[in-house]
């Protein structure tokens, strides 16, 4: 219906693409997905300035979209431009930079780099830790992740502390 009353690149248009590719993931439809992202994305490029948040939002869900189709190269790449708005958005961190930063870290340990792994989600968890309750999903995903890493890297103790602070928050 909103074709009706909007134009083909106006805003509102967007969003429905947006949530039509949403609901296309979840089902997944990774390929339609992307293609209603895509669209959202061209859309909100022309009607936002380059440093808007909701573009974050989209190139993360086009990254998202791109690790489920195994397309791991591309969806890194997808995902260095969030990341580069959101430290110019927000120098101190913000939830969305975590969301990206931990992407970026699930991306690295499909290709086993470990190291590089680490240091993405010790930034994800420390920009959390400062926005969430230390019950809250985020940070219990964050420790949880980490304490996966270090047991890939063979360092059980590690991956013990880890693992056991995800268990004591519930």
């Amino acid at each position: 219906m909103r074709r009706n009353f909007y134009p083909f690149n106006h805003i509102d248009i967007a969003e429905n693409l947006y949530n039509i590719g949403n609901s296309c993931y979840q089902y997944g439809k990774y390929s339609e997905a992307l293609d209603y992202y895509l669209q959202t994305l061209d859309i909100e490029e022309k009607f936002y300035s380059p440093y808007h948040a909701a573009i974050t939002l989209c190139l993360n869900n086009i990254g998202c979209t791109l690790d489920q189709q195994k397309k791991y190269a591309e969806a890194l790449h997808c995902y260095q431009h969030p990341l580069k708005i959101n430290q110019k958005l927000y120098a101190s961190g913000h939830p969305n930079m975590a969301y990206t930063l931990n992407n970026i870290g699930n991306i690295l340990c499909q290709q086993k780099s470990y190291k590089d792994v680490l240091e993405y989600y010790h930034q994800a968890f420390n920009i959390r830790e400062r926005f969430y309750p230390f019950e809250h999903v985020d940070i219990v995903d964050s420790l949880n992740n980490i304490g996966i890493t270090y047991m890939e890297m063979i360092e059980p103790k590690i991956s013990l502390n880890y693992l056991q602070r995800t268990w004591s928050q519930y």
